[in-house]
């Protein structure tokens, strides 16, 4: 008689397999998902940043019927100003500027004719952010039927002021007139650590704005195809 191998065979269960197969198929899927959104977000950086760096003003060609200045950042309120003066439009708002800010005071510490301020200028305290500023000002340009509007800001702020405003005013000609932020032009913004740094924040803010944009226009177009459905 003849003797029996007792060898032990290991039988694969089908499901395991599967499930670990697809588990692994997942893994690699979310590895190359993750690749690809980090390169689409360098590209997408590196891009923002030669256009923060080229913007140049046409401004100076344009007439408008108005002007804004978005405060926080050096040089943009007296910027504003001289274009005020020479008559590249007959108004200025200055949005977010501090609760105690008045026109008398911005007439001593800027050396301004008052009676310029007087006429030609309004000041915004409500707005505390760019998201602030873009409210006020379409509040502002909706009261004084404005159609052509300069736009005053520092160069690297002005990519998400123009979405921020384009979003709630459409129809209004938004023309910027950049302050640069950085004096120096003889080195690349990405050399200079300063400038890369800015730059790398503002980026992270615009890019937070656009997808939250994003959203709302899908909830808008949902909310519009439900309203459609139930009528």
């Amino acid at each position: 008689m003849s003797g029996l191998n007792n060898t032990n065979v290991e039988i694969k269960d089908p499901k395991k397999s599967f499930f670990v197969r697809f588990v692994g198929f997942i893994s690699g899927l979310g590895v190359l998902s993750a690749f690809c959104l980090l390169v689409f977000l360098t590209i997408g950086f590196i891009r923002f940043g030669n256009f923060v760096a080229s913007i140049e003003n046409t401004s100076s060609l344009i007439n408008a019927d108005a002007i804004v200045v978005l405060t926080g950042g050096k040089d943009r309120i007296s910027t504003a100003l001289t274009l005020l003066q020479s008559k590249k439009a007959p108004r200025l708002l200055i949005s977010g500027v501090h609760a105690n800010t008045t026109i008398h005071s911005m007439t001593e510490t800027m050396k301004i004719d008052k009676n310029l301020l007087d006429c030609c200028v309004d000041l915004d305290h409500q707005a505390k952010n760019t998201k602030g500023n873009a409210d006020q000002t379409a509040d502002w340009v909706k009261n004084k039927n404005i159609s052509k509007l300069i736009v005053v800001t520092s160069n690297y702020h002005m990519p998400r002021s123009l979405r921020e405003m384009h979003a709630l005013m459409p129809d209004v000609q938004l023309i910027p007139h950049v302050v640069n932020q950085f004096q120096s032009r003889q080195r690349k913004w990405y050399s200079d650590p300063t400038q890369l740094k800015v730059i790398a924040i503002e980026y992270a803010k615009y890019t937070t704005i656009s997808f939250r944009m994003s959203i709302d226009r899908v909830d808008k177009t949902l909310a519009t195809y439900a309203s459609a459905y139930s009528s």
